[in-house]
């Protein structure tokens, strides 16, 4: 009788803690639910762009970007209206990305004008949730002139679009 009286206290209380971490977990779940809801402040993505030609010509484009760590981008190298060149997916890390080596379909970048486009879309499709919990869960914070509205789902995608000579 009395080990049933100093146990049951303590049995008591390892019910009540599960309860309240339960009740914390999905109160948690609520408010993260709420918040890509209704995202908070705005961010205006930026990209930094560097090129980089190596003697056996290969491209390699890196640059810095505000955009959150884990942000999947779409590299493309474009001349006229051929496209030359992607790297998929290059990711954000520390602020930073930077592509694999690119050739010129498969041959040596030559000395010319090209174009470089830098996309991402912001759904739960293309990004990690890690990044949609910072953006929004369709990138609502986002806005800015490189910032669009995908049709149908309201996604937002961000594009730069850069020109560039590769030369002597």
């Amino acid at each position: 009788m009395i080990v049933a009286l100093l146990v049951l206290p303590g049995i008591v209380l390892v019910l009540w803690s599960r309860a309240m971490r339960v009740q914390g977990v999905r109160l948690e779940r609520v408010e993260t639910a709420a918040y890509l809801r209704n995202p908070e402040g705005r961010i205006t993505p930026q990209l930094q762009v560097h090129y980089q030609r190596d003697a056996e010509g290969t491209l390699q484009v890196e640059g810095e970007s505000n955009l959150p760590d884990q942000t999947v981008l779409d590299v493309r190298v474009y001349a006229g209206g051929d496209l030359l060149a992607v790297d998929y997916p290059v990711t954000i890390e520390a602020g930073r990305f930077e592509t694999r080596s690119l050739l010129e379909k498969g041959k040596p970048f030559a000395d010319a004008s090209f174009q470089l486009r830098i996309a991402a879309v912001f759904d739960n499709r293309s990004q990690p949730a890690s990044v949609l919990l910072v953006v929004g869960s369709l990138g609502e914070r986002l806005q800015g002139p490189a910032v669009s509205r995908m049709p149908g789902t309201g996604a937002a995608k961000m594009e730069l679009v850069q020109d560039f000579v590769l030369g002597p």
